[in-house]
Parts: structure tokens; sequence; C-alpha cells
């Protein structure tokens, strides 16, 4: 999208309405951070394959951008820099980044999944971003790149992770990049963009537990229903009694009128 260079049509200072529509896409933990007097501008620009693109920057740093036959709004990756877990993150290889930076989207099977930790949930044609994954250090150096996903988290699933997975919009070191500060992406720590895979675990045990405990007051409703029920049967058992009772003992006053021998 940004591997050479783009021309630009206009650049206005936007409204704070449309600072909210625009910020109604991503979580509030991240968009609430930025400073309420900042100067936000849409800067209209046409790249080298004649699309129009919408650039926002946020005192000068490019901060969002959104394609002109696209609804999404994706992050670049200056925001994404301060706040990794706003969209899913796909980890990868150093030799995987080298495709990427040449202009390659990328292919599933280069995509690492990490034994330790879920894999992220997102739907088809969703905005993610991508982290070069260190082995050695357990920690993620990025995020480097910024896309938009062509199967849904499961169906990469499903299919095996083969085939294309993700088209790239934005990579470092392109033309949007360098309209930015530049400087090295931050090395993060695995947990705090990725949910333990033991997490899904005590849920699944929390949700066990659950319809246990539910599936156990079934049969007490169910005995409190039985204990009415038989209490009923009781209160009918009683008034037979009674009533065989009075027949019998009337039946016993009109034998006692006759001479009986």
């Amino acid at each position: 999208m940004f591997k050479k260079p783009f021309s630009v049509k206009s650049n206005t200072n936007i409204r704070n309405s449309e600072r909210k529509k625009l910020f109604a896409s991503f979580p509030s933990d991240s968009v609430d951070k930025f400073p309420s007097k900042a100067v936000f501008s849409i800067c209209k620009v046409i790249n080298f394959q004649q699309r129009e693109v919408n650039v926002y920057f946020c005192e000068r740093t490019p901060v969002f951008f959104n394609i002109s036959d696209d609804a999404n709004i994706y992050p670049t990756l200056y925001f994404l820099w301060q706040f990794p877990a706003a969209i899913p993150i796909l980890l990868i290889h150093d030799q995987v980044f080298e495709f990427i930076q040449n202009g390659a989207d990328l292919m599933l099977p280069g995509v690492f999944i990490h034994p330790d930790y879920k894999f992220p949930e997102f739907p088809v044609n969703s905005p993610v971003s991508i982290g070069i994954y260190s082995g050695k250090h357990g920690t993620v150096s990025g995020p480097v790149a910024v896309g938009v996903s062509l199967m849904s988290s499961q169906e990469m699933r499903a299919c095996g992770m083969k085939g294309r997975g993700v088209t790239v919009h934005h990579v470092i070191h392109d033309h949007l990049w360098d309209e930015g500060a530049k400087g090295n992406p931050p090395i993060i720590q695995l947990e705090t963009i990725f949910q333990s895979a033991t997490d899904e675990v005590e849920e699944d045990l929390g949700s066990t537990i659950e319809s246990v405990l539910q599936l156990n007051q079934e049969p007490e409703e169910e005995k409190v229903e039985e204990k009415e029920e038989k209490e009923e049967n009781e209160d009918s058992v009683e008034e037979n009694d009674e009533k065989v009772l009075f027949f019998k003992r009337r039946f016993l006053i009109q034998c006692s009128q006759y001479p009986w021998t």
C-alpha cells in the first residue's frame, strides 16, 4: 500500500465528533490516553496503485488509516507500538519477515503458534498486526506490519494453516512509516498481548463446575416436587380413609337397627 511514495490531495484538521467516530473502532483503554487537546488531522493521499487513502495524524504522527474501498480503520505501527494489544497479532520468524518487507502477503505456513498461548480470535476481513517472535528470549518485536485477514481465525485453524492469511497494507520502513518519528520497534512480552492457554482451561473448568452445580440443583427441585406430590397423595389417602371410616360407621348404625340373629 505504501511501498512507494504517495501524493497528497488535501490535509485538514478534524473535529471532536469525527475524532470520536474514529476512536470507536478501538479499545477505550488505548484511545482514551490521547491528550484531549491533541490536534488531529486527516490527509487524503493517492498511492502508487491510484487508490485513495485517508491517513489520520495526531500531532504530525500517523496513527490510523483507511482505504477508500475498505470499511476498516487500521492502526499504524506508531499507534500499535504504544498499544500492541489494540488488534489481534500474528507471530512470525525473521526469515518470514524478509518476504513481507519485500511486498509479499503473509502465508499461513509462516505463522508461528505458541503452545503456551491461545491463538487470537478474529473474523474474516478484519485488521490484524504481525510481530516477529524471538524464541531465544520469548519476546515479540513489533508489531512490524499491519494488514487485513483473508480468513477468520477459525478458518485458518480448520485448513491446517495453509494458504494466504493476511494482505499486508503497512510495514515498517515503508513511506507511511517515514511520516513518523521512525525508530526501532519495541520489544514486548508475550503475556501482554496473548491470553495464556491455561486461561482457556480454567474457563472450561469454571463452566464445567457451573454445569455440575446446576445438575446438582435440578434433583433438589425434583425432590421438592416429589415431596409435594407425595404430600398430596398422602392427603388424598387420608381423605379416602376418612370416607371409608364414615361409611363403615354409617353401615354399623344401620345394621344395629335390625335384629340380626
